[in-house]
């Protein structure tokens, strides 16, 4: 467990030291808040998303735990279910 544990860390702090963008998919889940602690102080404020309806478990949870780790967090509201139709354009060039 130790040692699966450094070799996560290990790998999540190389992304920003070679220079790229990071962000991470905040949500009340165990394996986003995982990640986020695992963020070096030197590759902080993250940055954080949270997709999903206004009062959710995911974004309430989301927004608590980005103030706590004073992340830049940005909200995607999902309140009409059309989210997919309207942005598929944008998720694909942001993931791509």
């Amino acid at each position: 467990v130790d040692e699966g544990g450094r070799l996560l860390a290990r790998a999540l702090n190389r992304v920003p030291a070679r220079g790229h963008r990071t962000a991470l998919y905040l949500t009340g889940g165990l394996d986003s808040r995982l990640l986020l602690g695992l963020f070096e102080e030197r590759h902080r404020p993250a940055t954080t998303l949270t997709f999903g309806q206004r009062d959710c478990r995911d974004v309430v949870y989301g927004r608590r735990l980005a103030r706590l780790a004073g992340s830049r967090h940005h909200e995607f509201p999902l309140d009409d279910g059309r989210w997919v139709a309207t942005h598929a354009d944008l998720h694909i060039a942001l993931t791509e």
